[in-house]
């Protein structure tokens, strides 16, 4: 199933923020490839040919999901941010 998701949702799944401290900007650009991601393995999710590739889909969303709301949380604790 990993082999039939695109690059570019495979890097952003390898590459969580994996901490609180961060600036505005490497926040933004984190949303930013997070959206892009979530677009494109939607998009498959849609034009899937095999349960694999729409299994794969799936999964990469519940992943995308999960990693989006430990961002987050991860965010109201940054001192770095505005409100």
């Amino acid at each position: 199933m990993f082999e039939s998701l695109p690059v570019e949702v495979v890097s952003v799944l390898t590459r969580g923020i994996g901490k609180v401290l961060v600036m505005e900007g490497e926040a933004a650009n984190w949303v930013k490839s997070w959206a892009g991601a979530v677009r494109i393995v939607q998009n498959q999710l849609v034009n899937s040919d095999s349960l694999d590739a729409a299994m794969a889909s799936l999964l990469a969303t519940d992943i995308l999901l999960a990693n989006m709301l430990a961002f987050i949380t991860a965010m109201r604790l940054n001192p770095m941010l505005s409100s």
